[in-house]
């Protein structure tokens, strides 16, 4: 069987510049209580044999990164399997709206927002409630 030469996986001697990737990922995590970039390469093959033959044969391999922000509860997570200083600005960005870093949550209301009112109290008098009309005209 012959031996199968291993490339090493070095994304910031290849793909991304390491200081950029620093400097963007403590942009990410200020606000945050923790966080991670991660990079990973996978490789597998895989030969099924029937009565000495080969049966099927495949080979897979990809390769992405992860960032994750985490803050009290809450963690932002993004990744992809495209590594670029693009892609990684993209990933920060959405793990860093995800905990809300040193932003208003835009999950949670402030008090003075009210939702907008679709429904009506019926003048049945049982109290039940009906759906307001969209129509220009109003209700019908």
């Amino acid at each position: 069987m012959a031996a199968v030469k291993s490339e090493t996986f070095r994304p910031f001697e290849s793909k991304v510049d390491l200081d950029q990737s620093l400097s963007l990922l403590r942009e990410t995590l200020v606000g945050a209580d923790d966080g991670e970039l991660f990079f990973e390469r996978r490789r597998s093959e895989v030969l099924v044999f029937d009565d000495g033959r080969v049966k099927n044969a495949s080979y897979d391999a990809s390769e992405g990164f992860g960032l994750r922000a985490v803050r009290g509860e809450t963690a932002g997570y993004a990744h992809s399997t495209e590594i670029s200083e693009q892609a990684l600005r993209r990933a920060a960005e959405t793990a860093r709206l995800a905990v809300g870093a040193g932003r208003r949550d835009p999950c949670r209301r402030a008090a003075s927002d009210q939702p907008a009112a679709l429904y009506r109290r019926g003048s049945d008098g049982r109290g039940r409630v009906q759906r307001k009309s969209r129509h220009p005209a109003g209700d019908r």
